[in-house]
């Protein structure tokens, strides 16, 4: 005759206690009554509830299903009695965003959204700003441009007619705002202009310094060996000339630019002119123009709209230095489109700012030889 349980009602093996509550043949000796408790079925850890995991930082994210530690000794705050993080707490460490004993926490960071602190990658075509963000910062490099120098070459103004000068006479004026002097300064408080652009890029890229500005702006070049990173630059920047080439065969040059009149100003001017080309503007310029403006209008924009809008507006910036030789604008838009589409396939800066270093290099070279 089949014996049922007489806590649960469902049938009993011969002489064994019930599978489901643990209540013996008979009614004797219970060990518990049915529901959510250990004999019933359900041994949870302690942060298991019955429709889930509790805490878990990841939809889908599985719990230990460990026996839950019962010891009252343990401290709430997952240390040992030393002060040290004991591995078989259940509590989480929050400076790993991790449990420690290897339960999922609670992320801090805002949802949907990688996080700041870590090891983690980051999507440079997924930038934490967006476009109006890189177009502020492309406006300020402009306006830094434009002002800096500005500011120098009127401070010297206001100092010369201090010192009892008739500078405010226009002819005087005229001749005096050709000098040298007013050249060199001029060219020399564009490196001011320059270390203001990159004070301004850090403090978006890096969020006032919550995340790798680096990383963020992707410096880092994943991908082929040294070598062939090396022959890939030299074999862009033959490219770029050949272009230059070909240009200068279709469009003429009309008159003298005003990069030319500044670059005979003199020797001294030419070498920092040069210096400037092969160390500050490239850095500055891709920092601006494929870092900032070409992530941030990335967010919102495909691929293509986005390479095209910044090769036209690094080549208006460029316009006025270079009105009259449209060999040297259009060479410019080229070159402008060629890093940008190398930065959009690589999503790094690091292969743009090599090529526009050896490209700067080898005008410099031909600047600092040439005779003016």
């Amino acid at each position: 005759m089949t014996e049922f349980c007489s806590n649960c009602g469902l049938p009993l093996s011969e002489g064994a206690p019930c599978a489901n509550c643990g209540t013996e043949a008979g009614g004797k000796g219970s060990i518990t009554g049915p529901g959510l408790l250990p004999a019933g079925g359900w041994n949870p850890p302690r942060n298991q509830g019955p429709i889930g995991t509790i805490g878990a930082s990841q939809p889908g994210t599985e719990a230990s299903h460990s026996e839950p530690r019962l010891d009252t000794q343990q401290p709430e705050s997952g240390l040992d009695a030393a002060g040290s993080p004991d591995p078989n707490s259940y509590y989480s460490d929050a400076s790993s965003g991790a449990g420690v004993g290897g339960e999922p926490t609670v992320s801090s960071g805002p949802p949907y959204e990688p996080q700041d602190s870590g090891a983690g990658s980051y999507d440079p075509d997924r930038p934490r700003w967006g476009a109006p963000a890189g177009i502020m910062v492309w406006v300020a490099s402009v306006l830094a441009i434009i002002f800096i120098p500005a500011i120098a070459i009127g401070f010297l103004i206001v100092m010369r007619q201090v010192g009892g000068q008739q500078v405010t006479d226009r002819q005087y004026l005229e001749k005096f705002l050709q000098s040298p002097e007013v050249a060199m300064l001029a060219v020399g408080s564009t490196i001011v202009a320059h270390l203001i652009t990159l004070a301004i890029v850090w403090a978006v890229a890096s969020g006032l310094n919550r995340r790798s500005a680096l990383k963020a702006l992707g410096f880092r070049w994943m991908g082929p060996r040294p070598a062939m990173k090396f022959w890939f630059v030299i074999g862009v920047v033959i490219l770029m000339y050949f272009a230059e080439i070909i240009l200068a065969y279709l469009f003429p040059q009309s008159r003298e630019t005003d990069f030319e009149r500044l670059l005979k100003a003199g020797p001294g001017v030419r070498i920092v002119v040069a210096f400037l080309a092969v160390f500050t503007a490239p850095l500055v310029e891709e920092c601006v123009y494929r870092g900032m403006l070409y992530s941030g209008l990335r967010r919102g924009l495909r691929e293509w709209p986005s390479i095209l809008i910044v090769t036209a507006l690094f080549a208006a910036v460029h316009l006025q230095q270079y009105w009259g030789a449209w060999a040297g604008i259009a060479g410019i838009a080229v070159l402008s489109f060629t890093l940008t589409v190398i930065r959009a396939k690589t999503k790094s800066l690091a292969p743009c700012i090599a090529v526009h270093m050896v490209f700067n290099a080898v005008s410099s070279l031909n600047i600092l030889t040439h005779k003016y």
